[in-house]
């Protein structure tokens, strides 16, 4: 369990910081929804691939 919530955290980590770059055009505000958006479909996906173990 504490393993897919470390993965889960540094997933989100790790997209938030791509989603960052990619994203820089934009505004704040934006980037940093897309930034949480995509974190928590990676994050949930991980998740997911865990339970079903």
């Amino acid at each position: 369990m504490k393993k897919a919530l470390i993965a889960g955290i540094l997933a989100v980590v790790v997209v938030f910081a791509l989603t960052h770059t990619v994203f820089s055009g934009l505004g704040e505000p934006a980037r940093l929804l897309l930034s949480v958006l995509a974190g928590a479909v990676v994050g949930g996906v991980l998740r997911g691939v865990q339970l079903r173990r």
